[in-house]
């Protein structure tokens, strides 16, 4: 969203999934927490990125994040969630805009989604049904089919 705000002269389309154009402020608390070297609640986060059932089942990526999270680099993990905080990003969009939320995403939620193609010039916006935050990577064909549906 950035380099298209920027420079909308290198980007042809946007496709924006599960995100938001707005400030999100609770990530800055989350932020300083990473930098006070508060515990990874790896739980909270599996449960926020995916739904009830995609947990039950376990499949390899669930565990794969919740270990990529336990990894991760606080240092960078807080300066990106410090950055999410502040956002704002498409007062400059000029470019068409591919819009998809997952209906349970709690950051980028519909709603939120909704709105953001609302401010753009040309946009298209859809929801995929019973997903969350993550649940598109566990459904590549159904992540897939809701892009072309919007390319059309």
């Amino acid at each position: 969203m950035e380099i298209a705000s920027i420079a909308p002269d290198l980007v042809e389309q946007l496709v924006i999934v599960c995100s938001r154009d707005t400030p999100f402020p609770s990530f800055a608390a989350a932020a300083d927490g990473l930098d006070a070297g508060d515990p990874i609640d790896t739980d909270s986060a599996v449960h926020r990125w995916f739904r009830p059932a995609e947990i039950a089942a376990r499949p390899a990526f669930v565990d794969d994040i919740a270990a990529q999270l336990m990894g991760a680099d606080r240092r960078s993990w807080a300066t990106a969630l410090r950055g999410i905080a502040a956002f704002t990003a498409t007062s400059n969009i000029t470019v068409p805009a591919i819009v998809i939320a997952a209906e349970y995403d709690s950051v980028g939620t519909p709603r939120v989604m909704r709105e953001m193609a609302q401010r753009l010039p040309v946009a298209k916006f859809s929801v995929i049904p019973d997903a969350s935050h993550m649940s598109l990577f566990l459904d590549p064909i159904c992540f897939a089919t809701a892009i072309d549906a919007d390319s059309t």
